[in-house]
């Protein structure tokens, strides 16, 4: 029997918003960025992140975001 449990990965990025680029854990399911949070492990940022990157899954995720020209 096939589970409809949704897909979920972790991977690490970092944070395009400015120029400090902060590192990231971003969790994703069904294709889609659901969390993210500071990456410990990042050698620059050390688990730190702004607020502008915290808030990047609502950004990313806001029904009224323009996604075409």
């Amino acid at each position: 029997m096939a589970s409809n449990a949704p897909i979920r990965t972790q991977t690490t990025s970092f944070c395009r918003l400015c120029e400090a680029f902060c590192g990231t854990v971003v969790t994703v399911e069904d294709g889609r960025p659901v969390k993210l949070t500071p990456d410990r492990d990042n050698p620059h940022t050390q688990g730190h992140i702004c607020v502008k990157g915290a808030a990047i899954i609502d950004i990313a995720n806001d029904p009224d975001r323009v996604l075409r020209r």
